[in-house]
């Protein structure tokens, strides 16, 4: 890999000669790092392979988990080496749309060019959601420790469940500080197991949202759903995959309106 640094500041300038004096133009290093290792696994072997070879080959996937590993911790150290990461803990999303404020990064120490351990680091393991938890520990989770280590916080999870595995997540990865909580989670299980030491980051199933008919007495009751379970947790609500709302933005405010008269903001 290579960095051309000269034609990144030719593009900076035609940029900033365009529209400079109505937006600013700034230059920043590379944000939102994922080290989601099994859908690199996923697409290299395919979905058969990733769950039989755990019993017909478990030698090739630990080879193959590692030799991933591996390859993305040299890319990540190649963007510390060269200066080229940027700070994540502002208005970056981080993870699978969590906002990554928070004072807890930088760590300390001279930071005036980004670390890894300054930065938050996605990681989530959608393909193993089939896989038990004690084989996913055995066979993927390590790997996928590994590179959490060298991070300042983790946001864990995207669409897959977490709460029959959370344990052994947060013990082999313990700077995770949020969490996806998607449809698939048992809502009320994963809140209790969360309690106030992480971020609860709700996805509400967005097909009552989409399409011709939007189901607002759905929505509710999803709503009132989690604000009784995550009563005691960190929330954070996030609406995602919305792909069907047309030019009906207005049902996205309705929501928010709903969500604020339901915890008291405005």
């Amino acid at each position: 890999m290579v960095v051309d640094r000269e034609q990144t500041c030719r593009r900076v300038e035609r940029l900033q000669k365009a529209f400079g004096d109505i937006l600013p133009v700034a230059l920043v290093g590379t944000q939102r790092l994922h080290g989601g290792l099994t859908g690199d696994l996923f697409r290299l072997i395919g979905n058969d392979s990733l769950l039989v070879w755990i019993y017909d080959e478990p030698e090739a996937i630990h080879r193959l988990m590692a030799y991933l590993r591996d390859d993305r911790m040299a890319y990540f150290r190649f963007l510390e080496e060269e200066g080229l990461l940027g700070s994540s803990n502002n208005w970056t999303f981080v993870g699978s749309g969590s906002p990554g404020y928070t004072t807890c990064l930088p760590q300390p120490g001279d930071c005036a060019i980004p670390r890894l351990k300054d930065l938050w680091l996605g990681m989530e393991s959608q393909e193993t959601t089939c896989i038990s938890p004690a084989m996913f520990e055995a066979f993927f989770l390590p790997y996928m420790a590994d590179l959490c280590e060298k991070f300042g916080l983790v946001y864990y999870g995207c669409c897959e469940p977490a709460h029959d595995r959370w344990e052994r997540i947060v013990k082999a990865i313990p700077n995770v500080r949020a969490v996806s909580i998607s449809p698939w989670n048992d809502l009320r299980l994963i809140a209790e197991k969360l309690g106030q030491n992480h971020v609860c980051s709700r996805k509400p199933r967005p097909g009552p949202i989409s399409g011709s008919n939007p189901g607002w007495d759905s929505l509710a009751r999803d709503l009132d759903e989690t604000l009784a379970a995550a009563r005691n947790c960190n929330l954070e609500i996030i609406f995602r995959d919305i792909y069907r709302i047309g030019g009906e933005r207005h049902r996205l405010k309705k929501w928010v309106d709903m969500v604020r008269s339901r915890i008291g903001g405005e």
